[in-house]
């Protein structure tokens, strides 16, 4: 529903108008938060489906984005190849932090892979690299 629908709505309804601004009046969080719930609680199903709606938006923060570079390699630093591979896909500020190099080394050494520098199929112009299994390079 549109806010000026909504709007025009209540205010045009003598109880609602009514009830909207008693609301408003209220300054102790508790009393508001109690009332809260009990509307929330006499609504039925289609009444909080549409509610849920309304207030996703409001509950969805890029916790990410807001950090410090730091904390937030900190915390990229516990995902897996492919968690950080689809955390590089959220946006232009995660890409940019999900590559770092610094992310990929530990989870190289974490398996066990190294850089194959003797590699045949990489040439000159090539930008990308091999990576292969400890245990593979020891059997050569």
């Amino acid at each position: 529903m549109d806010k000026a629908i909504s709007t025009e709505l209540v205010s045009s309804h003598p109880i609602a108008s009514k009830l909207l601004s008693e609301f408003n009046s209220i300054s102790e969080e508790r009393v508001r938060e109690a009332l809260l719930r009990e509307i929330l609680l006499s609504c039925r199903l289609p009444q909080l489906h549409y509610v849920s709606r309304l207030i996703q938006p409001f509950l969805q923060r890029d916790f990410i984005n807001i950090l410090p570079s730091e904390i937030a390699l900190s915390i990229l630093s516990h995902l897996n190849f492919r968690s950080l591979c689809r955390a590089a896909q959220v946006s232009k500020r995660w890409h940019k932090l999900a590559t770092d190099e610094s992310l990929w080394r530990r989870l190289c050494l974490e398996q066990e892979y190294y850089l194959d520098m003797n590699s045949t199929t990489s040439n000159a112009n090539a930008s990308s690299v091999d990576l292969v299994p400890t245990s593979y390079a020891l059997m050569q």
